[in-house]
């Protein structure tokens, strides 16, 4: 009886090393630190082979790299990550339009490579966006001020009877050529002013521009927000997706459309705008508070305790300043609430693009942000227009004249200056230069089709500072509020046109910035490749770098050394197998001796399952995938 066993067990042995050997690292996406790659597709063809994890690092010598150890902890399964995005703001929305008018072939192009979730796209380097954010009413990107609800005579408008969507057509135009590439991107809407009647104690002259809601307020405000929600589905065909009641609540400014608030008005704000949401037939946008920097911890918890349990469905981080690791408190106040990051935007000067920018953007919110339960990643705007000085435009004077873009359009990439902007120095007026026909000004109406050109002054400055900013997010289902059926029809009228399917190379009129790789990279670990698959959750990972402790004997962040690693599980991959995944790992290297630009490779050994991977990487992002069963019966320490 002992030989059979003896032999059964072999057997086993053999087997398990058989199903442990099975699985191949079929898919990498490279960008390498200077950008020589963008974000280039490969299949490496990586064998796992069995054997035990790395349990330290192994530091270089003369002929070998240094070796790190990520091992995957896939029984530790987290939150899914499924909204990946960025800004559609007036200003890309203003050059966007532009560049269409200019080179139309070339324009749908562009948005098949920021929003086609075609197959074929992923190969040739598409982001696959499947979120938008835009504000309601003006932001600091843009030509002008202006709310959905301007007066201009010293009275109130509480009956919204000048209310209209229709200053920003471009916008909207925009956001239906985004739907046409992809009608299941959400769309995430958040006022960065009330309408200035609704305001007080603002410093200048123009409203917009700083102060606060009226005390007494809150539910004129939320008719306003919902009268935008109602206008923006059967006016314009687009189903919005989540809400937030004010960006960036607790900051203002008296250079563009800002509004301070406090945790009780909020909390008043956003339950008015909760029940006015739900009259409305509304139940399923998704409510979302803070939309602010990781610096108000308290503020979050002090604005959701004195709201009702179901106002608000989440909270939203921005990254300009603060620690992710403040999202910790909030998770554990109030477990059943979503997380997101919904904007963050970084300079185009000093240096940073493409890999100070690339690394700064990858650490704080794929390795931080989502570590602690943010579900989505948005960043602020899609795409600006680099002047001949090499600054990105439209904007308000006085904001950040260098903010980095997924997509830069070059000056060749549109008819003639169609962005340029002046503000005299209160704020209170805009002129513009060379504004299409249907372009909002700043008192409300339209400028004609050929805008009178004016002088630059001469005391126009370039800034080189970087600004904050905000946003919201969530999900819906078609229900019975969708869009009505003619708009819809006529919001899907337009097929785009044919796009060439071979291998993208960079266009002559628009550039992929360290934003765009960035955004591909956690698109392509997340989002699901065939019909009816799901978006990848994150999964546990370990590394065999340790955080050194901190001088003051606090504890340090644990996100830290010179490999970071997320990793990603989408399920349902196969029609055919419901057990079968696929597993994606983005990889950091940052080994760049502490930004001394003495550019280092690292092997990174992958365990997985009781086997391991040797991966040898440059300096930058990747993201590689491998398909396994879903679960396994492996203990976790294999």
């Amino acid at each position: 009886m002992v030989r059979p066993l003896l032999a059964f067990g072999a057997l086993l042995g053999i087997a398990v090393s058989a199903v442990r050997a099975q699985y191949e690292i079929d898919e990498m996406f490279s960008t390498t630190w200077n950008s020589s790659k963008v974000v280039e597709y490969s299949n490496p063809a990586i064998k796992f082979v069995p054997g035990p994890a790395l349990t330290q690092s192994v530091n270089s010598t003369a002929t070998t790299p240094d070796v790190v150890g990520i091992k995957v902890l896939d029984k530790q399964v987290h939150q899914k990550v499924d909204k990946i995005g960025a800004g559609i703001t007036d200003a890309a929305s203003i050059v966007l339009q532009a560049f269409k008018e200019a080179h139309p072939d070339d324009y749908w192009t562009l948005l098949h490579l920021l929003f086609s979730q075609d197959p074929e796209w992923v190969q040739r380097g598409g982001a696959g966006l499947n979120a938008v954010r835009s504000p309601l009413g003006a932001s600091d990107f843009g030509l002008a001020p202006y709310s959905y609800d301007d007066v201009f005579d010293g009275s109130t408008d509480p009956q919204f009877k000048l209310f209209t969507i229709d200053k920003a057509p471009k916008l909207w135009q925009t956001l239906q050529d985004i739907i046409k590439v992809n009608p299941n991107v959400k769309t995430y809407f958040a006022p960065w002013s009330q309408p200035g009647w609704m305001k007080a104690d603002y410093p200048g002259s123009q409203p917009l521009f700083g102060g606060h809601l009226i005390d007494g307020y809150e539910d004129l405000m939320a008719q306003y927000l919902v009268k935008a929600m109602v206008a923006i589905r059967d006016e314009k065909g687009i189903q919005p997706y989540s809400l937030s009641v004010q960006n960036e609540p607790f900051y203002d400014s008296s250079h563009y459309p800002t509004s301070r608030s406090n945790p009780s008005q909020l909390a008043k704000l956003g339950i008015a705008t909760r029940r006015r949401l739900d009259e409305a037939g509304f139940k399923d946008i998704q409510l979302l508070g803070l939309d602010h920097n990781w610096d108000h911890p308290q503020e979050v918890l002090d604005m959701f305790d004195m709201s009702r349990d179901d106002t608000w469905d989440g909270v939203a981080y921005h990254g300009y300043a603060g620690d992710p690791r403040t999202q910790i408190q909030f998770t554990d106040a109030y477990e059943d609430k979503s997380v997101h990051f919904t904007e963050y935007t970084t300079v185009t000067q000093n240096f940073n693009e493409p890999w100070p920018n690339l690394k700064e953007k990858s650490t704080k919110i794929l390795f931080k942000s989502v570590r602690y339960k943010s579900e989505s990643i948005i960043l602020w705007n899609a795409c600006l227009q680099v002047d001949e000085d090499g600054f990105t435009t439209p904007h308000l004077l006085n904001v950040c004249q260098n903010c980095l873009a997924p997509i830069h359009l070059q000056p060749n990439a549109t008819n003639g200056n169609a962005t340029a902007a002046l503000a005299d120095p209160s704020g209170s007026k805009m002129r513009t230069l060379g504004m299409a026909d249907g372009t909002a000004t700043a008192n409300g109406t339209t400028a004609p089709a050929a805008a009178a050109a004016a002088p630059a002054p001469a005391d126009s400055k370039r800034t080189h500072k970087q600004r904050r900013r905000a946003l919201t997010p969530h999900s819906i289902t078609p229900r019975a509020n969708a869009v009505p059926a003619a708009v819809a029809q006529s919001v899907n009228a337009t097929t785009p046109k044919p796009v060439n399917q071979a291998p993208f190379q960079q266009s002559s009129y628009y550039k992929r910035t360290s934003d765009f790789s960035f955004l591909s990279h956690v698109s392509l670990a997340v989002r699901p490749r065939v019909a009816g698959g799901q978006y990848g959750r994150l999964i546990g990972t370990s590394s065999t770098e340790k955080p050194a402790p901190n001088d003051d004997g606090s504890t340090p962040d644990p996100v830290a050394g010179r490999v970071l690693a997320s990793l990603f599980r989408s399920d349902n991959v196969d029609p055919s197998n419901a057990e079968l995944s696929r597993f994606s790992l983005v990889l950091l290297n940052q080994n760049d001796h502490y930004g001394t630009q003495n550019m280092e490779d690292i092997t990174v050994t992958i365990a997985f399952r009781g086997t391991v991977a040797n991966v040898t990487l440059g300096v930058g992002l990747y993201t590689m995938s491998w398909l396994a069963n879903k679960t396994s019966d492996l203990p976790e320490s294999a």
